[in-house]
């Protein structure tokens, strides 16, 4: 994923493998929510789609809301239980491999 360049988030299903994996631009720019519940996985670019589903909790996390009263925001987190951000420059995969990963593919080199 170093070579892609620009705002995006996508999910790519991999047939073969049968998964899907998740992808964030470097900076964050574009969301990218998932939950994984009893019901399935369910991802999208808005918290509002992910509501919208009845299965996705509609739980408040109280750690959550102090970051938001404090204007904090915790890569990967929301303000919702069980409702993750993937973080920016990242990519996951589900269901998720034995030994559960965040790939992180982006690096900033700074020249001078």
């Amino acid at each position: 994923m170093p070579h892609l360049r620009g705002e995006f988030a996508f999910t790519l299903y991999d047939a073969k493998q049968d998964r899907l994996i998740l992808v964030r631009d470097r900076f964050g720019i574009r969301p990218l929510f998932y939950h994984v519940g009893e019901e399935g996985f369910f991802w999208g670019s808005e918290l509002k789609a992910m509501l919208a589903h009845p299965a996705v909790p509609r739980e408040m996390c109280p750690q959550a809301q102090l970051h938001q009263m404090m204007q904090v925001q915790v890569p990967g987190m929301t303000l919702f239980k069980g409702i993750h951000a993937l973080q920016p420059g990242s990519t996951e995969e589900h269901p998720p491999e034995p030994s559960h990963v965040v790939n992180s593919y982006a690096v900033l080199v700074l020249k001078q």
